[in-house]
């Protein structure tokens, strides 16, 4: 079995594992209809919020660590060069999405919850604005967190993919589309702020659709693997 060969599935194993844990934490996160700092509190304050924002957390970090172990697969210079770029994305952008599910919006949200139901009056309302403060610092990072790791990572390991063979090229194609999508999303999050139509009527969406294309991208390259033939040497 050549190097390649086990990079490519390695790779393959790991955005398949990151993909299944974004389509579960996603699937299973509650919606927040009204999208103020109570319904955020009353959402958090329930026994699974924090897993799953961990299980999200935990599926940034295997895509992250998949785009890594296939930025080793482009031996082209030019493709090595954009995988390079959007090894260094993927990092910037999954980092501070794991930041915010797993730190902020998971633990720290969870721990506010707690104390704002057990308070009452002005200690409430004090609760309530340091959440309103955490939301918007999440925002912000989430805003930056899709713009880096939906946006121009997937642009970038897009353009890798159709400047080398290592996979058909409308794989690469479509990866450039959801980057474009990711951009959009990222820039209208940063500057609208998670207003309702951002979250469900845009990175929700794009959260799916990237989950879906890294399956079909995890299948790809399973299937390179099985024949090291079509993968340059």
């Amino acid at each position: 079995m050549s190097e390649t060969h086990v990079t490519t599935r390695f790779a393959a194993v790991l955005l398949l594992v990151g993909a299944a844990l974004l389509l579960i934490g996603n699937t299973v996160h509650p919606v927040d209809v009204e999208s103020s700092a109570t319904s955020r509190l009353a959402l958090a304050d329930t026994a699974a919020w924090m897993p799953i924002h961990l299980t999200i957390a935990v599926g940034v970090l295997a895509v992250i660590a998949g785009l890594a172990v296939l930025a080793r697969v482009f031996h082209r210079p030019l493709a090595a060069a954009f995988a390079r770029v959007g090894v260094v994305a993927a990092i910037v952008g999954g980092g501070a999405l794991v930041v915010v599910f797993g730190a902020l919006d998971g633990y720290a949200q969870a721990s506010l919850a707690g104390a704002w139901q057990a308070s009452s009056g002005v200690e409430r309302e004090g609760i309530e604005t340091v959440a309103l403060a955490l939301d918007t610092i999440d925002s912000g990072m989430t805003a930056v967190g899709i713009l880096a790791l939906f946006g121009v990572a997937l642009l970038a390991f897009g353009a890798a993919l159709v400047a080398s063979d290592v996979v058909r090229h409308w794989v690469g194609w479509a990866a450039c589309a959801i980057g474009l999508l990711g951009v959009v999303t990222g820039t209208l999050f940063a500057i609208l702020g998670s207003t309702p139509l951002v979250i469900n009527g845009l990175f929700r969406p794009l959260a799916l659709i990237t989950t879906v294309y890294l399956a079909v991208l995890a299948v790809a390259l399973v299937r390179v693997g099985r024949s090291t033939a079509t993968v340059p040497a």
